[in-house]
């Protein structure tokens, strides 16, 4: 079975965001920096936080554990979005060792790719899922 999932972004309103504030990404004004596309906004874990980090491998591991056997992972570019972080690193770093993380975490799971940037994606992910628009 396979499931899809944004592993790198929460919805602002889900309490770990204010119980874990320095989990995310922030702006130079020090406000979250968030994401809206589907609907709602959502914050950018910060990889270079260890319980940030921790908090993705534990999910993908029970995942794992419950049976899937490949994710779809979406929104991906939440893991290269720039902003300050714990510790000084590029948002397209930033996007290597979150990759690096996922694949640790779970080392024998397909890993689907998909709204990420696609050059960095390489090596990471069995493919990159780019949707294209058509017009009528």
């Amino acid at each position: 079975p396979a499931i899809w999932l944004a592993p790198f972004y929460i919805a602002i309103d889900d309490p770990s965001v204010t119980q874990h504030p320095d989990w995310f990404v922030h702006g130079t004004d020090k406000k979250l920096r968030t994401y809206n596309n589907v609907g709602g906004d959502y914050a950018a874990l910060d990889v270079t936080h260890p319980d940030a980090r921790a908090f993705v491998v534990k999910a993908a591991q029970q995942l794992r554990a419950w049976g899937f056997r490949t994710l779809k992972i979406d929104f991906l570019f939440g893991a290269a979005v720039e902003g300050v972080r714990q510790k000084p690193i590029t948002s397209l770093e930033s996007y290597s060792l979150w990759m690096k993380t996922l694949r640790e975490a779970v080392p024998d799971v397909l890993l689907v790719g998909c709204g990420a940037p696609i050059l960095p994606s390489v090596g990471w992910t069995a493919g990159v899922w780019a949707p294209t628009s058509r017009s009528a």
